[in-house]
């Protein structure tokens, strides 16, 4: 728009004519924050000690445009270039940032014709406790997969806490992983019977569990190794019985003892003793077991039969 001023002195005479045009601009400009924030408007306990870079957009906004970005309490400048604008809060400042919550997150600028933008607001969330997971054991009812069970399906299954539903839980188990899904602070995997049956035939193999909350916050790692014992025991009854295999009329009014030993039997096993139709208990210890018939139940044998 054109503005002119023109005067004359008394005598007439005329000055050159004054000329100052103005433009007029009334467009309000825009501005955006490019989201999300830290890959997923969450700062977790990760990215808590480290820079966050807060970036956007412009539009009707000349280079050289500051922009105040306000984060929580604290101020930062960027400046536009070709209607874009980036600024880096240090990791100290974002360290003091509270530890859980909203933090407001701000953008301003104006145009050089002083027409204000929309204020930007991208709020971040702030994570930083750490979840939980277990597994419950023990595993195969005992922690040992015997010969029988290497033949079947393993099923593993364990907790959470602070874990979203959805999040995924990685299972190890020797060098082979499974994926569970967390339903309700709890999850399952079934491990196949083949692979089962590919583990090693004795030892140890570790059983982990991994999972991380929606902010990516780990838990620290859940661990239940499992042994595999396939080797099948041994038992044996230490003979002959009785001196010599025959209870005599003496003997069949007086206790038996009956011992035997076993191998690959662990201490506190159980050894179940049958004397014709009659059964006794016995405890292995050091892979030696005893149990004695009572008297009054050798009397009741048979008096001419095999009965052991």
């Amino acid at each position: 728009m054109s503005v002119t001023a023109d005067v004359s002195d008394k005598a007439g005479n005329p000055a050159t004519q004054a000329s100052n045009p103005i433009s007029v601009d009334i467009a309000a400009p825009t501005i955006a924050i490019t989201g999300p924030l830290a890959g997923d408007d969450v700062i977790n306990a990760t990215e808590k000690g480290q820079p966050l870079t807060i970036s956007g957009t412009t539009t009707g906004v000349e280079n050289g445009q500051q922009v105040t970005v306000t984060v929580g309490v604290k101020t930062y400048t960027a400046t536009v270039t070709d209607n874009a604008w980036s600024v880096t809060v240090p990791a100290e400042a974002v360290g003091e940032l509270p530890t859980t919550g909203s933090v407001s997150v701000t953008a301003d600028v104006s145009d050089k014709a002083g027409n204000p933008a929309t204020q930007a607001s991208n709020p971040i969330s702030v994570d930083i406790a750490a979840p939980t997971i277990a597994i419950t054991g023990p595993l195969a009812g005992d922690d040992v997969i015997n010969a029988t069970e290497k033949g079947q399906p393993l099923t593993i299954s364990g907790t959470t806490t602070g874990v979203e539903n959805g999040q995924q839980v990685t299972v190890t188990v020797g060098v082979k992983t499974y994926t569970a899904t967390v339903t309700d602070n709890a999850w399952s995997v079934t491990v196949p019977a083949e692979a089962v049956g590919e583990l090693p035939t004795t030892g140890s193999v570790s059983v982990t569990a991994d999972v991380s909350d929606k902010a990516g916050n780990p838990a620290t790692q859940a661990s239940n190794p499992i042994s595999v014992d396939i080797a099948a025991p041994t038992i044996a009854i230490t003979g002959p019985l009785a001196g010599d295999d025959v209870i005599n009329a003496t003997e069949k009014g007086q206790p038996l003892t009956i011992s035997g030993t076993t191998t690959g039997v662990e201490n506190g096993q159980q050894v179940t003793v049958t004397v014709g139709v009659k059964t006794y208990t016995a405890t292995v210890t050091d892979n030696a077991w005893s149990v004695t018939v009572p008297a009054e139940a050798v009397g009741e044998l048979p008096t001419t039969v095999l009965c052991l």
